[in-house]
C-alpha cells in the first residue's frame, strides 16, 4: 500500500518513476520507502505513513526531493 501511496504523489508531484524490476527483484523504490530518512525524523516513509499526518509529511519529503532533482525517474508527461 505505501508504493501505491508514494506512486500517487509523485504523479500528483507530475513525476513519473519507471515499473518495478520485471523479475521480481526489489526495485529502488520498494527499497526506498523501507530505509530511514533524516528529513522523516529518522523514520522510514512507510513507518511515516502510519501517523495521522504521514501523508501529508511525505508528500512535503517527495516535493523537496523532485525539486533538488534527487528521485530517479523521469518528468510526467503533459497530457
Amino acid at each position: 500500500m505505501a508504493i501505491v501511496t508514494v506512486r500517487r504523489l509523485l504523479l500528483e508531484l507530475g513525476y513519473l518513476l519507471g515499473p518495478e524490476d520485471l523479475h521480481s527483484r526489489v526495485g529502488p523504490l520498494s527499497l526506498w520507502i523501507a530505509e530511514p530518512r533524516p528529513d522523516l525524523d529518522g523514520k522510514s516513509p512507510m513507518v511515516a505513513l502510519a501517523e495521522p499526518d504521514g501523508e501529508a509529511r511525505l508528500r512535503q519529503c517527495l516535493l523537496r526531493l523532485v525539486a533538488d532533482g534527487r528521485m530517479d525517474g523521469q518528468p510526467a508527461d503533459p497530457a
